[in-house]
């Protein structure tokens, strides 16, 4: 049985603060990026229902919603461990980030869901703090607004603090700055970056391939 030796990574910031763009690049780059399981869950809630009614299902329900969420994570990451043992691993949030929301919408766990929660450690997280502009994203079947999106920074930050994570900032910049900070920190833990010779100490990187 191969064992799993190569790090974790966790993306994680309040809604708008670039977490697709920089997954999309470091995808590009040649990580292996997991995405978000709250948007596999949001797209097949609004498939079923629509994007209204599961607005309006989310609000109802906010601990079935969110459990949907933890089990589609666990899935994800398994999946994700299983595949490609020498590459790093990028996770667009964690467990963690789906117990911060549940706090928000004042949930009291169920002790299954906070050890499934806790079951999973991270080796790095990167936590990406907001850009200047927010943009709505209600037509995708999202519900955060500019009011919750400090409210949502501030959790996620003692939800990881907590558990003892480091978090490693990335102030709001261009998307190759995100993507050079990110990869001096995510090339701290691995050799095997596609584009760890062309990092080094002075964060000098060719863009991200183009596929």
């Amino acid at each position: 049985m191969m064992v799993n030796t190569m790090p974790i990574t966790v993306l994680t910031g309040p809604p708008c603060s670039g977490k697709s763009t920089l997954c999309n690049a470091l995808h590009k780059a040649g990580y292996n990026v997991v995405e978000e399981s709250a948007l596999a869950v949001i797209r097949s809630l609004c498939q079923r229902l629509g994007i209204t009614e599961q607005h309006q299902w989310q609000q109802q329900n906010p601990l079935a919603f969110h459990q949907l969420i933890l089990e589609q994570q666990v899935c994800s990451e398994r999946q994700a461990l299983q595949r490609k043992p020498s590459s790093t691993r990028i996770l667009d949030r964690s467990r963690l980030d789906i117990l911060a929301y549940l706090r928000l919408a004042q949930c009291r766990p169920s002790k299954e869901f906070l050890r499934l929660a806790h079951a999973q450690q991270y080796d790095q997280v990167l936590f990406l703090e907001a850009l200047p502009r927010f943009i709505d994203r209600h037509d995708s079947g999202r519900t955060e607004d500019k009011d919750s999106q400090s409210r949502i920074a501030d959790q996620l930050q003692l939800v990881y603090q907590e558990q003892g994570y480091h978090l490693n900032y990335l102030p709001a910049s261009s998307p190759r700055r995100r993507l050079e900070q990110a990869l001096a920190v995510i090339n701290q833990f691995t050799a095997d970056s596609p584009l760890a010779a062309a990092v080094g100490n002075s964060l000098r990187i060719p863009p991200p391939r183009h596929c």
